[in-house]
């Protein structure tokens, strides 16, 4: 189909055969080779779609630093106060005064200003000082707030005692009253993690440890925690209270490397999950699998959307207690990259990820979530795609699999690597064969994974086509299973045939051939109540589109 062609056509890149300029990515890049050097500019249309996009951030970004102040609040103020202040006589206190003088002397930094008149460059001075004045009280508002949400009784108790109730009115009529807060609105007022007492901490793993160890072995841990509390756990606390001051979270990047990114076991079986869409065919609105993934693919992409321009309501307890929103920023667009001794999380910005992979009977395809125009791809212009999909592989030619990725129709193929043909076109009769299939590579252990993909996927097209995965929104899997219960459809979403699982990605979404779907999600980057929230928002969604329809 022209759709399909258009949308899964070849990585497209240049650079001398070097593959380090890629048009995909829709901005002013420079390449130095050994051949020379490539500049390459985007069209006209392009970069005001950068520009606008990076209007819509600045708006955000100053939204959020002047909350609670309301930025047509702000203008106003500002306009009225330059007005004021430009007629008012030249020998008042707001034309001449001490404040007057600091900010004409800030104005003699600025070269080009004195070229305009007197009367503008009163009207800009004056809008800086009414700026920064409600600034600094957005900000000790803020720190109120802050302050007010340190407070943390209300969590253990039984029934809201006074205190909480005044506390809680205090803090919902009289800060929590922004009706459409942006995602990270209340990201600065957040309180930060406390660090609990060295007392505290001993106490609490004596309670934890007790009812495992036997009498003599407990008593003998009291002794250990006791000497541990006198001696060397003060210099530990010590640090712990100086590197939260430094830091929000003392223990949230030591969590994420030691915990998580260090790991050298495969994800597969130690830290990746899955999520279940619907456990019962009934609910579908339809069982064609095509025309749901279409579906599932569009919400998706909506609510990636949503999460770009910051229009995601953030989590807020009844409406009092808001919520961290900074795992959502690696829901889409995100990969966990292998390395030797430890591995990094890298994301790409909207300008660069604009497209989504999918993989169909061992086949990687590369499908466009924009038309030409920059408009989001509709429900039927994703469906017909996949049928394109579909039908490509239904019948391939003769010799068209003897690797993991169609060329001119999809990705370009891999190279170089030491499998067997006959392996790879039966890659699902058993392991062995699963594991010449390039998924199978990212379940392995990670230096052994971090070792193969800079052996064999740090240049040519087989760098190209990795990056085409990794720099994907999400991934997609149209599988050929149609699991029944909800066991089979756990198994096939936890690891699927073993080989067909990207686990590096942040989430895959997987759709079966009854038309059931679900999510199999790597665990560095957020919790599973991140991802969940954006699997039923989806879900929702598509329920909500298909009762209207």
């Amino acid at each position: 189909m022209a759709e399909a062609r258009l949308a899964i056509a070849p990585v497209p890149a240049l650079g001398l055969h070097t593959y380090r300029v890629d048009t995909s990515h829709r901005t002013v890049q420079i390449a130095l080779t050994e051949d020379g050097m490539v500049f390459y500019v985007p069209h006209f249309r392009f970069m005001v779609r950068n520009c606008i996009r990076a209007v819509r951030r600045g708006h955000n970004n100053i939204r959020s630093a002047m909350w609670p102040a309301k930025l047509r609040y702000v203008f106003m103020i500002n306009c009225g106060v330059a007005w004021y202040v430009v007629n008012q006589p030249s020998e008042s206190w707001f034309r001449s005064g001490g404040l007057a003088d600091l900010l004409w002397n800030v104005d003699s930094y600025a070269p080009l200003t004195r070229h305009f008149p007197v009367w503008f460059r009163v009207a800009y001075l004056s809008n800086v000082a009414a700026t920064a004045v409600l600034w600094a009280v957005s900000s000790f508002n803020r720190l109120i707030l802050r302050s007010l949400l340190s407070y943390k009784n209300w969590l253990f108790e039984k029934a809201p005692s006074m205190m909480t109730k005044v506390w809680g009115g205090l803090v919902k009529y009289g800060f929590m009253r922004e009706k459409n807060p942006l995602l990270y609105t209340y990201q600065g007022v957040l309180p930060k993690q406390p660090v609990p007492s060295l007392k505290a901490t001993c106490e609490k793993y004596l309670s934890t440890v007790k009812p495992l160890l036997p009498t003599e072995e407990y008593l003998a841990m009291v002794e250990k925690v006791h000497h541990f509390q006198c001696n060397e756990g003060r210099k530990l606390q010590r640090y712990l209270d100086i590197k939260s001051l430094f830091s929000e979270n003392y223990v949230s990047d030591w969590w994420l490397n030691f915990v998580y990114l260090r790991s050298r076991g495969s994800l597969m079986i130690n830290s990746n999950y899955y999520g279940i869409g619907e456990g019962e065919t009934k609910w579908l609105s339809t069982h064609n699998q095509v025309a749901r993934a279409a579906s599932m693919i569009y919400q998706f992409a909506r609510v990636k959307q949503m999460i770009d321009w910051e229009t995601l309501p953030p989590h807020v307890l009844r409406d009092v207690v808001p919520l961290c929103m900074a795992q959502y920023q690696y829901v889409f667009s995100c990969t966990r990259v292998p390395g030797r001794d430890m591995d990094h999380l890298r994301t790409w910005d909207s300008t660069e990820s604009r497209h989504i992979v999918v993989l169909y009977k061992g086949v990687w395809y590369r499908v466009q979530m924009f038309t030409a125009k920059g408009k989001p791809l509709t429900v039927f212009q994703i469906q017909c795609i996949l049928q394109g999909i579909v039908d490509t592989g239904a019948a391939p030619a003769a010799g068209a699999r003897k690797n993991s990725v169609r060329q001119a129709k999809s990705l370009p193929n891999l190279h170089d690597l030491d499998v067997e043909e006959s392996a790879v076109a039966n890659a699902s009769d058993n392991l062995e064969e699963a594991k010449s299939l390039l998924p199978a590579l990212t379940t392995d252990n990670r230096t052994t994974w971090a070792e193969v993909r800079e052996k064999h996927f740090s240049h040519g097209l087989n760098r190209a086509s990795l990056a085409a995965i990794e720099k994907a929104q999400f991934a997609v899997h149209l599988d050929d299973t149609a699991p029944e219960d909800w066991t089979s459809q756990s198994r096939s979403l936890f690891h699927g045939t073993g080989a067909t699982r990207w686990c590096d990605k942040s989430f895959m979404l997987i759709v079966h051939a009854n038309a059931k779907v679900g999510i199999h999600a790597e665990h560095s980057w957020g919790d599973a109540p991140t991802l969940a929230h954006c699997f039923e928002l989806a879900l929702a969604s598509e329920l909500m589109a298909n009762s209207r329809n």
